[in-house]
């Protein structure tokens, strides 16, 4: 991801999110296939095998919480791999 602020593109700050073992508000898998960011600005990330991600907050440091919805939270129903198709419909 990268800061939105910046004047010119070598003063773009860039944050490489990666997932924690243990760390709930971490990415929760590393293979991400799909970024979607919806009309209401929310963040999400589709992952293989970790399921749909929703960036939650980042702080002034540049650390992001997550929230995971996995099939344990029945993913919408999607089980998230590479062939899901997401529309704007499912997020509004």
């Amino acid at each position: 991801m990268v800061n939105s602020d910046f004047k010119k593109p070598e003063d773009a700050v860039f944050h490489h999110y990666v997932r924690v073992q243990n760390d709930v508000n971490s990415l929760s898998n590393n293979d991400v296939h799909y970024i979607l960011s919806t009309r209401k600005n929310e963040l999400y990330l589709v992952t293989f095998g970790g399921g749909l991600n929703k960036l939650q907050t980042i702080d002034a440091a540049g650390n992001a919480i997550f929230k995971s919805y996995g099939v344990a939270e029945d993913c919408l129903r999607i089980y998230c791999s590479p062939y899901v198709r997401i529309t704007g419909v499912i997020f509004g």
